[in-house]
């Protein structure tokens, strides 16, 4: 058994062995906040390689032995501490806080407008806050892992996201500056008019302390607005708008509703409204429309002024609800327009008959209006337009009278003098254009052999017994037909070709040098143009057709005569080219002074080849465009290939070109004339053989060139009823287009 004097050293070493590391020399202590003696947890301490973290309380113990030793201490908010430590081998414990000093965030904040400095902007970092001064500036200690928000009045909301604030502040600097542009809390946009639409020039918006006014175009800015509030408008001629609520938008646009005096306009007499009356209220102005009301900005208590053409004027005042107001005619105004495209028909012919005395023509402008005064002196009037359906209208009061046309394109055929001898035959024609496309007939009343269809009471007829010896049905009769059918009806007259006067009274005739009268190849006698007397029974002959109902008067073989020799021909005038264009023009001017006032259209047929002769040049015969088209309605040339001779129009042969001799003739009596251009059709074969392609593209070449319809004549009026049903080009394929015309 060992003695106690052995155990001892032995006690002795493992007690120094058991304590070694309480025997260590340490340095032991807190980590503090250097402002506010609060305790930095985790902060970090470092010694050559080693890195220590103190606990939640910044408590620390570093095991370092004796020896020198330097420390850094620091967390990512306050900026690092450097401490040298000595430390002896018995120095069991070293004792030492450090007080870190906080790093520093210093702001400056500016209108990202102006530049100028934003005082008295809140900035939070966690829970740190600061207020800018009058510079716009702010110091905050550093709070990594926070965002950072910043609110000024007037100014759009800042918040940088705690990611962005680590890489701003990667600095170890004890204090980083920063400067933030803040961008002013601006509503942009458009004050608009509920009704229009449009920008509102002239508007007041209005926040608290914020006033701005919208521009020309109504667009308006209004900058430094609070985060909430209400915006209230105002603007001259517009009802007060409820507040508009504002959350912080940054565009929007307001809405606000004019103030609209509804006025309808009414004739004080007719108790019919008035389109076209202008109501007024100071600058503002509107048109009303057809149903008589206009609407137009104005205040309550706004005066009104309505006026109108033909009407006394009338004023009235707003209250703020719709009004109704009376003005009286103080003349009768028309107003003309086409009753499909509302388009206003210019010089449109309008005949106003008196109740006793003759009738009065007048035109309308440019507007299609015409103003009548004194009307109530007529008791009906008629609006006679080339391509429109006549319109008669009773006068029985003044004021405004719209009238609209409706558009009429003849599409016809022609009945010879012959079957007025066969009713059913010109029933059954009848029937066959009633129930096709067809709406025109053209019929003889005065045919080729110069017989009328009528007993005329005209003296000069009576007694050279121009009425038909034949049994013909009743011109009367016709005209019912017609008219139960809807179809138009042109009365053909024969002018200068009349056996029947000439042969009673030769002295009116052309005749040859040695006294005998002028034959031409079919052995009918020729009228003397020149004369007077010949001129005044035409005429009077187309006024009678007129009054008795037809609707168009159409002269043809209004020419001097062609067959065999000419020149020699004897008339009261030499008929050399001057005189011949000058009694053609005289002629027609002459005709259509007696037919206007009726309410027949007037027409008239030339040579197909008349179109193409120029103005130096009148086949011989007197016609010419220039001197025929300005009087009559309907310009119809006889556009039949089969009359075109070879060499005509650079074809050797016209009649193998339909299509293009009626297409391109049509268009170059529209570069000749003003005057609607109805082109005659041939509906037999002379030569070549004419059967439905060749009749359909006559008829396709006067639709393309633009004409005014189409009548086709066949001397016998048989017809290939395929011409007429709806779509006819569908039954023939590669029909000629104007592209195929050179």
């Amino acid at each position: 058994m060992l003695s106690m004097r052995r155990w001892v050293p032995v006690m002795l070493a493992l007690v120094l062995l058991a304590g070694c590391q309480t025997l260590t020399p340490k340095v032991a202590g807190r980590v503090l906040d250097a402002d506010t003696g609060e305790p930095l947890a985790h902060a970090e301490i470092h010694s050559a390689d080693e890195t220590y973290v103190a606990d939640e309380d910044g408590r620390y113990a570093l095991y370092l032995g004796a020896g020198s030793f330097d420390l850094v201490f620091d967390t990512p908010s306050h900026v690092s501490h450097a401490a040298g430590v000595s430390l002896a081998r018995l120095q069991i414990i070293k004792r030492m806080d450090v007080r870190l000093t906080p790093r520093l965030l210093q702001l400056k904040l500016s209108d990202a407008e102006t530049g100028e400095p934003v005082p008295g902007a809140a900035v939070h970092w966690g829970a740190a806050t600061a207020q800018t001064d009058a510079a716009g500036g702010a110091s905050l200690r550093l709070t990594l892992g926070e965002p950072l928000a910043i609110q000024a009045e007037g100014y759009v909301d800042v918040t940088i996201a705690a990611a962005e604030m680590s890489e701003m502040l990667a600095s170890e600097a004890p204090t980083v500056s920063h400067a933030f542009a803040l961008t002013p809390r601006t509503l942009s946009g458009h004050v608009l008019d509920a009704v229009t639409g449009q920008g509102v020039p002239g508007a007041t918006l209005s926040m608290d302390e914020i006033t701005t006014i919208s521009d020309a175009q109504g667009a308006f800015a209004m900058p430094y607005l609070p985060a909430t509030g209400q915006i209230t408008v105002q603007a001259a001629g517009y009802r007060a708008a409820e507040p508009l609520p504002y959350a912080g938008e940054m565009q929007a646009d307001v809405v606000i509703s004019p103030w609209i005096a509804a006025v309808t306009v009414i004739d004080a007499d007719s108790g019919q409204p008035i389109p076209e009356a202008l109501v007024t209220a100071g600058e503002a102005q509107a048109s009303s429309a057809a149903d008589g009301l206009a609407q137009v900005h104005a205040e309550p208590g706004a005066t009104l002024r309505v006026t109108a053409e033909g009407y006394h004027g009338a004023e009235a005042t707003f209250t703020g609800d719709p009004l109704t107001v009376t003005i009286k005619p103080s003349r009768l105004m028309l107003v003309l327009t086409n009753s499909v495209s509302g388009e206003p028909l210019a010089n449109a012919r309008v005949i106003l008959y008196p109740a006793s005395g003759d009738p009065v023509v007048v035109r309308s402008d440019d507007r299609g209006h015409l103003d009548v005064d004194d009307a109530l002196q007529y008791e009906r009037l008629l609006v006679k337009q080339p391509g429109y359906r006549l319109v008669e209208q009773a006068i029985d009061r003044i004021g405004r009278l719209d009238i609209a046309l409706e558009p009429f394109e003849a599409r016809g055929i022609y009945i010879p003098f012959g079957l007025l001898a066969l009713p059913d035959r010109v029933e059954a024609l009848l029937d066959m254009a009633a129930a096709s496309e067809l709406n025109m007939v053209t019929v003889d009343v005065k045919g080729d052999w110069a017989y009328l269809a009528w007993d005329s009471p005209n003296p000069v007829a009576r007694e050279i017994g121009a009425f038909s010896p034949q049994e013909l049905m009743p011109l009367s009769e016709l005209l019912d037909m017609c008219a139960e059918r809807d179809l138009y009806v042109v009365a053909r007259i024969v002018v200068f070709k009349d056996s029947v006067l000439a042969a009673a009274k030769p002295e009116w005739a052309v005749q040859r040098l040695d006294g005998s009268l002028y034959k031409d190849g079919e052995g009918l006698h020729w009228l003397d143009p020149f004369e007077q007397d010949v001129r005044d029974y035409i005429i009077d002959l187309a006024v009678e057709v007129a009054e008795m109902g037809f609707d168009e008067v159409q002269f043809d073989y209004v020419r001097f005569p062609s067959d065999g020799e000419t020149k020699t021909l004897e008339y009261e005038k030499e008929a050399v080219f001057d005189n011949r264009i000058a009694l053609m023009a005289e002629f027609f001017q002459q005709a259509s002074a007696a037919l206007e006032p009726t309410r027949a259209f007037f027409s008239a047929d030339v040579f197909g080849l008349v179109v193409w002769m120029d103005e130096e040049r009148d086949m011989g015969i007197g016609q010419r465009v220039e001197d025929i088209a300005p009087y009559v309605d309907y310009f119809c040339p006889m556009l039949y290939p089969q009359t075109f001779g070879r060499g005509n129009l650079g074809y050797d042969n016209p009649q193998l070109y339909p299509y293009e001799v009626v297409f391109r003739s049509v268009r170059k009596v529209k570069t000749r004339t003003d005057t609607l251009v109805r082109s005659w059709l041939q509906h037999y074969s002379l030569g070549v053989s004419y059967e439905l392609p060749e009749l359909l593209e006559q008829r396709k070449g006067a639709e393309d060139a633009g004409g005014a319809g189409w009548t086709y004549w066949n001397a016998a009026a048989k017809y290939n009823e395929s011409l007429f049903v709806p779509d006819p080009y569908a039954q023939v394929s590669g029909l000629p287009t104007p592209d195929d015309v050179d």
